[in-house]
C-alpha cells in the first residue's frame, strides 16, 4: 500500500481508516450501553510508515487509548505533537 505510485492518497487513506475505526468503535459503545468505556486502538511498532497517519486518523476520532505493541499502554493527551507532524 505504501510502497505505490501516489503515496500521499494511501497515507489519507490509512488516516480515513485510523479515523473510522474509532469513531463506529464509539458510537456502537454509546448505542449499546450508558456508560461505555474508553475505547482504544492497536497499532504494531513493527509498521512505522502507516502508524503515524493512523494514529492522527484516531486521534481525530478522539481515542482514549493507544496500544503500542500488545504490552505498552499509552495515553495521549497533548496531542500538538500529532498535528505538527501532520502539517509536514
Amino acid at each position: 500500500m505504501f510502497g505505490s505510485v501516489d503515496e500521499q492518497d494511501a497515507v489519507k487513506l490509512n488516516m480515513a481508516g485510523g479515523f473510522v475505526e474509532v469513531w463506529l468503535a464509539k458510537y456502537i459503545a454509546a448505542i449499546r450501553s450508558e456508560a461505555p468505556g474508553p475505547i482504544g486502538i492497536n497499532l504494531m511498532k513493527k509498521l512505522e510508515r502507516p502508524t503515524l497517519s493512523a494514529l492522527y486518523g484516531a486521534e481525530l476520532a478522539e481515542v482514549d487509548t493507544v496500544w503500542w505493541a500488545p504490552a505498552y499502554p499509552m495515553t495521549f493527551q497533548n496531542t500538538s505533537a500529532l498535528w505538527l507532524l501532520a502539517s509536514l
